[in-house]
């Protein structure tokens, strides 16, 4: 799995690896850039609650519609930002229970929200599209 940003990098890596080697990539705000330069292969911590966001965006890319793959990257973004304004991996973590699977606490040194910032994460992430995906795949009770 590679988090590292360097995207020359990875892609120069993608293409040694042709078929013989799967390349995982790991950040999450990228994922259309990486797909676009030819990986198909995912680890990112947003695809449990935002998948039907990035399946917007696929089939967005695969029609040609690239105004609406920006429209829909643009909201991933707004959540992105929202995300890291919390720490991505503690508001992650707290979206996730708030959609009804609880995974337990962070792991030290980092510490749960507050009631007070779980409230203002959620609050703010309804100013988004967020819920719009969320509340649906809330109800698949996977």
């Amino acid at each position: 799995k590679n988090s590292f940003n360097d995207l020359v990098d990875y892609q120069q890596c993608l293409h040694f690896a042709k078929d013989d080697y799967a390349m995982y990539w790991g950040t999450d705000e990228v994922f259309m850039m990486v797909y676009a330069a030819g990986n198909r292969h995912y680890v990112g911590s947003t695809y449990n609650f935002m998948g039907d966001i990035y399946f917007k965006m696929l089939d967005a890319f695969h029609a040609g519609n690239i105004e609406k793959l920006n429209t829909v990257q643009g909201e991933a973004n707004s959540i992105y930002k929202i995300m890291n304004d919390y720490n991505s991996l503690i508001a992650g973590k707290e979206i996730m229970r708030h959609i009804g699977v609880d995974c337990g606490p962070v792991r030290r040194p980092l510490k749960n929200l507050k009631a007070a910032e779980s409230t203002s994460l959620l609050d703010r992430l309804q100013k988004t599209s967020f819920f719009d995906f969320a509340v649906r795949e809330k109800s698949l009770k996977i």
